[in-house]
């Protein structure tokens, strides 16, 4: 009987029914006079075994996955993929479709380093998700990822369905300016904070700035009393505003005595406004 065999025998039948083995040749032995626990003892040579029998086994072959490819387009600048790294982290999360598309649009890929984030927070999207945005992701992900996300979804059961699927990123719906007028007299017929809330969230980006002043009034003629969906319009209104709003000097800074909720909005603006800069900077 193998020493493997003789402690598991003992393990199975009971430390009080069999004899614990000897420790085999080259393990430690107890001191002489010492009193040892028999159960600590038998797991103690277990664990030596085990340790044993893994160092002795035989290494399998295995053949090195095929390489990823060269991607030909050019990274984003050191700053873009900084600033990705923040959004994937949880910073104005809902940038990173914009992101995506802006990097899409002038041709340029993520980071290498971040493709594992951004496979896994595809994965979480399904295709029939109501909100727009997200069920265009994994599509956006796809493109803006390339081969190299393909190469990566080949390796990771988890992110199969860029293989299995193959999602296409339609180009993002922009806001025309007949768009904008209707959105305008929309805002300007409705006043309640909730209905227009769900109206604003149909109205893709860029807003000009008549639409997002509008928006805005009316939200936060309403925080006092609706706080909850006033402050999700003003929200909307710094992710969808036009980029340019948010460029230094374009937009004067709220005075000390406003809302919270409006230096959050202007923080948003030039967040969006310094990301879409390091995109077109490449």
């Amino acid at each position: 009987m193998s020493d493997w065999q003789a402690v598991l025998t003992a393990a199975l039948i009971g430390t009080e029914r069999a004899v614990v083995p000897p420790p085999p040749l080259g393990f430690p032995k107890p001191e002489p006079g010492t009193t040892t626990d028999p159960a600590s003892a038998l797991l103690d040579q277990a664990a030596l075994l085990t340790v044993a029998r893994r160092a002795g086994c035989r290494p399998e072959t295995a053949e090195p996955p095929a390489s990823a490819g060269d991607d030909p387009r050019p990274a984003v600048s050191e700053a873009a993929g900084a600033r990705l790294r923040r959004i994937l982290g949880g910073e104005n999360a809902d940038l990173l479709h914009e992101w995506l598309n802006a990097a899409v649009a002038h041709g340029l890929r993520p980071p290498p380093e971040l493709l594992p984030a951004l496979l896994d927070r595809a994965r979480r999207v399904a295709a029939t998700n109501p909100d727009p945005d997200e069920a265009r992701l994994r599509g956006l992900v796809a493109t803006a990822g390339g081969a190299r996300a393909t190469w990566l979804a080949g390796l990771n059961p988890a992110w199969s369905w860029l293989v299995t699927e193959q999602p296409a990123a339609p180009p993002p719906r922009r806001l025309t300016e007949a768009d904008a007028e209707r959105a305008l007299a929309l805002a300007e017929a409705q006043p309640d904070i909730n209905a227009l809330a769900q109206l604003m969230a149909a109205v893709p980006p860029p807003w000009p700035a008549r639409l997002a002043a509008k928006v805005l009034t009316t939200a936060t003629g309403s925080l006092s009393r609706t706080p909850l969906n006033a402050s999700r319009v003003i929200r909307l209104a710094g992710t969808r505003a036009d980029p340019a709003l948010g460029a230094p000097g374009a937009l004067a800074d709220f005075p000390p005595q406003a809302p919270q909720v409006l230096h959050n909005m202007l923080a948003v603006l030039r967040f969006r406004y310094e990301m879409l800069r390091e995109l077109d900077a490449g």
